[in-house]
């Protein structure tokens, strides 16, 4: 079984998001626009919920935070909505998560960067749909538990601190 670790962020105008990624993003209705904290990784469910145990007291350290995604950005074959503000955190909770419970899938080769995938190619429709500024409060992380058909399952929500 496929599971990873988000943040699904609660912007207002997340429909304006959803378009683009509609357009763009073959995730599109299989998953929710996300931060990932850590990246999807194989394993049993027994072995998932050990390390999510220690997960729990690694993000139940942290605060609720604003994040602001505003830049859209070209990486590679991907367009992404980039963090202006909140991405510092985003970024401690990936390394912390990583440092300790999911250290067995960590692949210090990828890059981190914060940001939500929009999808692949038209640049221009990405950048004209969202001028825009999008923003909330994170309030909590949630585990994933990814479907043979590629959909999305939340198996658990874990609060920051207020």
């Amino acid at each position: 079984m496929l599971w990873a670790i988000h943040v699904f962020p609660e912007f207002e105008g997340l429909d304006v998001i959803e378009a683009v990624r509609a357009e763009l993003d073959p995730l599109f209705g299989l998953i929710p626009p996300h931060v990932t904290l850590v990246f999807p990784f194989e394993a049993e469910e027994g072995v998932v919920r050990a390390a999510m145990d220690k997960a729990r007291g690694v993000i139940l350290q942290f605060s609720c935070f604003e994040l602001e995604l505003r830049q859209v950005a070209w990486r590679g074959e991907y367009l992404m909505l980039l963090p202006e503000r909140g991405g510092e955190v985003v970024r401690a909770l990936h390394d912390a998560l990583y440092a300790d419970a999911f250290a067995p899938w960590y692949a210090p080769e990828f890059p981190y960067e914060p940001h939500v995938t929009l999808g692949r190619g038209n640049f221009a429709f990405a950048r004209e749909s969202l001028g825009r500024r999008f923003a909330c409060m994170v309030r909590q992380v949630v585990l994933e538990r990814i479907g043979r058909d590629g959909r999305s399952e939340i198996m658990e929500r874990i609060p920051l601190k207020n």
